[in-house]
């Protein structure tokens, strides 16, 4: 579970977050809407730690994010960012089976159960073409459970 008590962020030139509490618990699907520069994509950043928050907290797994390393964060998250290019021939079970790499040594291979943890994370998740389909189909999205 992911949570975030009264957080708030600034880039130095005004609040974008102020306040914000949010609740993310396993298994559910949970939707962020608003107007372009509302602070969606930040409050994103600070909750799977690429941005600190300026001030309240954020807890994953109900420890607190600050207290956690950088691969305790990623051995308890994954995030597929909008921002990646989109000329990459990956599908999604590919980036998928991406985060298993946090599990494994620098150039060792994945093994059957890396790959079986991907595909039922691609199972549960709600992108049906999720063998054959390009990570461009579903920019932003993720599967969580790897």
């Amino acid at each position: 579970m992911i949570s975030a008590d009264d957080v708030r962020f600034d880039y130095g030139d005004g609040l974008v977050l102020d306040g914000v509490a949010i609740t993310a618990r396993p298994g559910c699907v949970l939707g962020l809407v608003g107007p372009n520069g509302s602070g969606k994509s930040t409050l994103l950043r600070v909750l799977y730690g690429a941005l600190r928050a300026r001030g309240g907290a954020v807890l994953i797994d109900e420890q607190p994010i600050a207290e956690l390393s950088t691969r305790q964060i990623a051995l308890r998250t994954s995030v597929v960012v909008q921002e990646a290019p989109p000329e990459i021939p990956l599908t999604v079970f590919d980036l998928v089976l991406l985060g298993r790499s946090i599990r494994r040594s620098a150039f060792a291979a994945y093994q059957p159960e890396d790959r079986a943890a991907a595909e039922r994370a691609c199972t549960r998740s709600a992108w049906r073409r999720w063998r054959t389909g390009r990570s461009g189909g579903c920019r932003g999205a993720s599967a969580n459970g790897c």
